[in-house]
């Protein structure tokens, strides 16, 4: 008896893995084209819409238009963030935050049952949840108060018992899942773009302010690779204690000088990239200088400016190329061309 179990268990189980191996792909392909944000949104909807229909089948009575309508619009709308995935505007999954809201104080409102608005409340935390990993501090309290006024007119309507103390629970639950979850998103984001020893950002905080930039209309910007003169003869000498505290006290001073909004990103040990938006090549020689007279330590720089048509890797590579063109001019220690690929990596 105990070896059929074990046969049949086993079965099951290779079965179970060859159908997660199976649906692996879709499923890649469909996250790849859609995106985590419009897959939450359209997951919110299509909760919706299973909230409509359970709320309908708890009831004692059939199914009302109006249930029937925010179940249907609910799946709709998930339909639609599906088909659009990643092509999405904010604006436009904004307003569906809204009208989610909407939807869920109509459902709450047309519930016959207890039960039933219990159930079209349970979309509060659940759209907190989404406030709060998706939108920023000010959008997430502005839904928060949409959120809030909805579900407070349709409990109203709804004329259930202890709606007061429903809608007070619910929006305690909602303002402290927000406040939770954008504490740690924060974190977490800092802990995945910032560098842990200057506090600038990295590679992956490059790559997000490069993005930034590109969705503005006027992309005019200067790219600078900056790196550091014999950096490696201070760790040989003093130690890497000295480095790093250099790097420290270097970035600092940097960045006291900087223009708001220019960015100061380290992709290397002592290699540095700074994008200064609506710079020119004047503009860019003033803040070279500035960083020049900032800081005792010595370094190379090489700069471009980003043509509307090109890729920002095609500009960095101009950077690039003109800074190891001013290391030869300065005959400053450069590092061998191993060493920079390896660095890269």
């Amino acid at each position: 008896m105990v070896s059929q179990l074990r046969r049949v268990a086993e079965t099951a189980a290779q079965r179970a893995l060859r159908l997660h191996e199976d649906l692996t792909p879709a499923r890649l392909a469909f996250s790849a084209r859609v995106g985590l944000e419009a897959g939450a949104l359209a997951a919110l909807f299509a909760g919706g819409a299973s909230s409509a229909m359970l709320a309908t089948l708890m009831g004692h009575a059939p199914a009302t238009a109006t249930q029937l309508f925010v179940g249907g619009s609910c799946a709709f709308f998930a339909l639609i963030v599906c088909v659009l995935g990643r092509r999405l505007p904010r604006s436009v999954r904004d307003g569906l935050l809204v009208a989610a809201a909407v939807l869920d104080g109509v459902l709450v409102a047309t519930a016959r049952t207890s039960s039933e608005a219990s159930i079209a409340a349970y979309a509060v935390p659940w759209l907190a949840v989404y406030y709060a990993w998706f939108c920023s501090p000010k959008g997430a309290g502005r839904h928060l108060a949409i959120l809030g006024v909805t579900l407070f007119g349709g409990l109203a309507l709804s004329g259930q018992d202890a709606a007061a103390v429903t809608w007070l629970v619910s929006m305690v639950s909602a303002c402290g899942v927000t406040l939770a979850l954008a504490r740690v998103r924060a974190r977490l984001h800092a802990q995945a773009t910032t560098d842990a020893l200057t506090g600038l950002p990295h590679r992956a905080g490059l790559r997000e302010a490069v993005a930034a930039l590109e969705h503005r209309p006027d992309r005019r910007c200067a790219v600078v690779v900056l790196d550091l003169d014999g950096f490696k003869q201070v760790n040989d000498t003093f130690g890497h204690a000295a480095g790093d505290q250099l790097l420290k006290d270097l970035t600092a001073a940097w960045q006291r000088v900087l223009r708001p909004g220019d960015v100061l990103a380290r992709t290397g040990g002592d290699e540095f990239v700074l994008l200064l938006p609506g710079a020119n090549r004047a503009a860019t020689d003033r803040v070279l200088r500035r960083l020049s007279a900032a800081h005792v330590a010595r370094w190379s720089a090489g700069s471009a400016l980003w043509r509307p048509t090109e890729s920002f890797e095609s500009c960095l590579r101009r950077a690039d190329a003109r800074l190891y063109e001013d290391k030869v001019a300065r005959r400053a220690p450069a590092v061998s061309v191993e060493q920079r690929e390896h660095a890269r990596v």
